[in-house]
């Protein structure tokens, strides 16, 4: 058989011009926007598109004008033009209008031929619009150019800015994939918004520097709380001396105590503070032991924004009965015993470093001493030296790291309280009369005015009170229970007072007798204020309402760490 070469286009030719005079049309096709009405042929038109083979022997036999709803103007011109003269007059412009149409009318040459022009045609300009048009009219084979493209291109596209209009699938595929090299995360971030890379570099370093968080706090990072929660933590059983490890918190909307994650190790003498909405414990006790033999040099740090602990550097210097206080973005732990005896080291604990070190020292050796901070200055008054309770007051300036001494309290005191409202104020102590061999209830309350460096009495207590805990808070100072006569009774009254001589009030009643309570605030998250950690421990403490020793009467706790006030956001 011979074949005319040219007989194909001939015939094409002869169609087209037929078209293009309207000779023998039977059909007239609309676009779905109305901007392109096209006389064409019946039979061209199905021989070259599945859409219309079908709609030319079904429903639309009779039609004279079919209007295509999913085609536009530009893109029903296009695919009339190829049918009749096998060519494409293609651009980027014209691209998606081109595939939709090709997509509807089911012309697979043209979609052919589209494919072949996004992938031979990417560059950094427009592969960007040419992954969106893949992704949308779900061209796999064309997407996976587009990827392969953007691997091996991509410094090139964060140099220009463009892939920051990728989708964030092949932002994802070109970070992921093994084929990208010589880049890294980090730089597409980075260089395409300063401040985000500031923010990253922010979020970087807290996360890799956990002990240096509490002195990197800012809004992104602090607790925003308007609540108030009290927290108890270790302290030790009346009844059976045993030393406990129990973490918990007091719900006041439900008035009942609940769990948190316990402390890793049982704890009481130890020292608490509060920094940059991080809770530290400090030194302490593990066992019983009223000498101060078993003291630890431990320290941990609480983070209620997730109830974790975590374990810091040890202390120099084991230490119980002494004092913890935050100055100047620092712990600082003065004085206390162990089993050498009696202590004036002071210790610094440094966030950046995780160390402590030794600072100047207090004047002489003491222990159960009490101490508040003031306007940048650690004031430490009374306490223990040698059986001889004091009434000297020290003051400490850590920008000079030196002690000075101020006036004396009227009594001395020792295993006692002290809060920073105003000015300094102590209450509640104990002291040993002369010749005798056991401690006596000092009533007296006394107010530190470090102006004129002068101690004013208010009004006394009406019972005993020592070794309690006085969260003080806005203006006002509140002690939790204790003991009276060297540990005769165990009380569970809560009083409050201001730096005013007033009376002292009961708000409330503590739900057990304990002693030797330390105490400072601590706050919680305002979307869930502890609640969603509790109930997830076992419950061993003792200050659950309705909890009853075998005897069937409340346990005493001796030395429980409380800490708790006013919880500012």
């Amino acid at each position: 058989m011979l074949l005319s070469k040219g007989h194909a286009t001939a015939i094409l030719q002869g169609c087209e011009h037929f078209r293009s005079d309207e000779t023998l049309c039977d059909v007239t096709l609309e676009s779905g926007d109305g901007s392109e009405t096209l006389p064409v042929h019946r039979v061209i038109m199905a021989s070259a598109s599945g859409y219309f083979k079908a709609a030319f022997t079904g429903e639309m036999k009779g039609e004279s004008v079919v209007k295509l709803q999913g085609v536009s103007g530009r893109g029903l011109r296009t695919m009339v033009d190829f049918v009749y003269t096998g060519g494409l007059r293609l651009d980027m412009d014209s691209l998606r209008d081109t595939l939709e149409a090709a997509r509807y009318l089911q012309v697979q040459p043209v979609l052919q031929l589209c494919n072949q022009l996004l992938s031979s045609e990417l560059t950094v300009d427009n592969c960007v619009e040419v992954g969106s048009v893949a992704v949308e009219l779900q061209l796999e084979e064309v997407l996976g150019r587009v990827q392969e493209f953007v691997c091996a291109n991509f410094s090139a596209l964060v140099q220009s800015g463009r892939h920051l209009q990728l989708s964030a699938a092949c932002l994802s595929h070109a970070l992921s994939s093994d084929s990208l090299r010589g880049f890294t995360e980090e730089d597409a971030g980075l260089r395409g918004d300063p401040a985000c890379a500031q923010l990253l570099l922010e979020a970087s370093s807290y996360q890799t520097l956990p002990f240096l968080q509490p002195a990197l706090q800012s809004e992104r990072t602090r607790l925003r709380s308007d609540s108030s929660h009290l927290l108890l933590l270790g302290g030790v059983t009346h009844r059976h001396l045993a030393v406990s490890r129990q973490l918990c918190y007091y719900d006041d909307g439900a008035e009942v105590w609940r769990a948190l994650r316990p402390l890793g190790e049982p704890r009481y003498q130890h020292g608490v503070a509060v920094l940059g909405g991080f809770l530290f414990v400090v030194g302490g006790q593990g066992q019983y032991d009223s000498k101060g033999a078993t003291a630890t040099d431990s320290a941990y740090r609480y983070d209620p924004r997730g109830d974790r602990w975590l374990q810091l550097a040890p202390l120099g210097e084991k230490r119980t009965f002494f004092h913890l206080s935050v100055l100047g973005g620092r712990l600082y732990a003065a004085g206390g015993r162990n089993a050498s005896g009696e202590l004036d080291s002071v210790e610094r604990y440094d966030f950046s470093r995780n160390e402590w070190t030794f600072v100047s020292p207090m004047a002489e050796p003491v222990y159960g001493h009490a101490g508040a901070v003031h306007e940048q200055l650690m004031y430490i008054s009374g306490g223990i030296t040698q059986d001889t309770f004091r009434k000297d007051l020290w003051r400490y300036d850590a920008a000079r790291d030196e002690w000075r001494r101020c006036a004396d309290m009227a009594a001395a005191r020792g295993l006692h309280c002290m809060s920073a409202a105003g000015g300094a104020a102590v209450r509640a102590g104990r002291e040993r009369p002369v010749g005798e061999g056991d401690y006596a209830d000092v009533l007296s309350v006394e107010a530190y005015s470090p102006a004129a460096d002068q101690w004013t009495a208010a009004a006394p207590m009406a019972l005993g009170q020592s070794d309690a805990a006085w969260p003080g808070s806005a203006g006002s100072c509140t002690w939790q229970a204790g003991t009276s006569g060297a540990g005769a009774a165990w009380w569970t009254r809560c009083s409050a007072t201001t730096p005013s001589a007033t009376p002292g009030t009961r708000p409330s009643a503590c739900p057990s007798p304990w002693v030797e309570p330390a105490s400072a605030p601590c706050p919680s998250p305002t979307h869930s204020p502890l609640q969603s950690h509790a109930h997830h421990y076992p419950w061993t403490c003792p200050l659950a309402e309705g909890w009853h020793g075998s005897g069937g009467g409340w346990r005493g706790w001796l030395d429980p760490g409380w800490f708790g006030e006013k919880l500012n956001p």
